[in-house]
């Protein structure tokens, strides 16, 4: 992925940065894997960043609007008034530039929140509305199929 951006990654990182130096120094399993850890994650911040300059104008201010108001109720109709775009235009664009549904995005990013509010000890029910699912049943059936488990044991599980 990072090569297919055309920019190489280790170069913003300043001239001469070399990170097999960076990695003989550490001492340690735990040292290790923190920085691999750490590098890797700059590295997906970096792509991101790199791919979202490419984005179209519209898909990027969708994606914001998704990301703020994921709560509510949120149609394609809705998103497409919201950033001036046509419905079918705006899905098919969005499909392309983030490679998945706004439908599939925004139930990620649903999720993302709920499994949040989960380790901070909500009720699901609560948790449900909260992110914007307002049938707590399909929320439930939502998320166990997302990651395997019920909200109540990714709850107890945390």
């Amino acid at each position: 992925a990072a090569q297919e951006t055309g920019e190489n990654y280790l170069e913003t990182l300043g001239e001469g940065y070399l990170p097999h130096e960076e990695l003989f120094r550490l001492r340690g399993y735990r040292q290790i894997c923190g920085w691999v850890r750490g590098f890797f994650g700059r590295l997906c911040d970096w792509l991101q960043e790199v791919k979202s300059r490419g984005m179209h104008k519209g898909v990027l201010e969708a994606k914001q609007y998704i990301l703020k108001n994921y709560d509510k109720s949120l149609t394609l109709q809705e998103l497409a008034q919201a950033v001036y775009m046509n419905p079918t235009y705006l899905s098919m664009l969005f499909k392309e530039q983030v490679g998945t549904t706004y439908i599939k995005f925004l139930t990620s990013v649903r999720l993302e929140h709920a499994r949040e509010l989960l380790e901070r000890g909500m009720k699901v029910s609560a948790v449900s509305s909260q992110v914007g699912f307002h049938d707590a049943r399909h929320f439930s059936e939502v998320f166990k199929k997302t990651f395997g488990i019920t909200p109540d044991q990714y709850k107890h599980g945390h």
